[in-house]
């Protein structure tokens, strides 16, 4: 009996642990996938950027032989313009960043879960065995000989045959 709610309360743990598991491996999935659209779309805006900043360079050459004033709020613009670049690029590193970290928790909940279906297997098993030891020695007998049977070895029925002599009196 003790035996039966142990196993009962295992196998609930088990569950709520499986469940628990899928429901995050679900979610940083989705973090991942969400992850990697930021990270594309960061790096369209960088690439955008960078070619305004190569626009603006070019623009601040023609006007810097044409106009000296204009030149140093250009200057500044850029310079302003090259930092909020580079603070976004760093808001992008970062992303980049969280992101494989991201990806490693995937990868130790899909091991994770491996783990608890390789141990709910192996704890099917041991429910088997448990029940077959439980039986009594005639019983087990018995479902030995079904068991040669279904296997259809006749030399394996001869030799259990010859073996046992008596069930003897309880």
């Amino acid at each position: 009996m003790n035996n039966e709610k142990y196993f009962n309360y295992y196998v609930e743990t088990l569950t709520n642990t499986m469940t628990d598991a899928v429901v995050r491996n679900v979610s940083l999935q989705a973090s991942v996938k969400i992850a990697e659209e930021d990270v594309k779309e960061l790096q369209h805006t960088v690439e955008l950027l960078d070619a305004e900043i190569g626009r603006l360079n070019e623009q601040l050459e023609n006007e810097k032989n044409s106009r000296n004033n204009s030149e140093n709020s250009t200057i500044l613009e850029l310079k302003n313009n090259n930092d909020s670049l580079r603070s976004e690029l760093d808001s992008i590193r970062s992303m980049k960043i969280e992101y494989e970290n991201i990806k490693h928790q995937v990868q130790h909940v899909d091991t994770f879960r491996k783990e608890l279906l390789k141990a709910r297997s192996e704890n099917e098993e041991l429910k088997k065995e448990i029940e077959y030891l439980k039986l009594t020695p005639a019983k087990r007998k018995k479902l030995d000989e079904q068991n040669t049977k279904t296997e259809g070895s006749v030399v394996q029925q001869i030799n259990t045959k010859d073996q046992i002599k008596d069930g003897g009196t309880f």
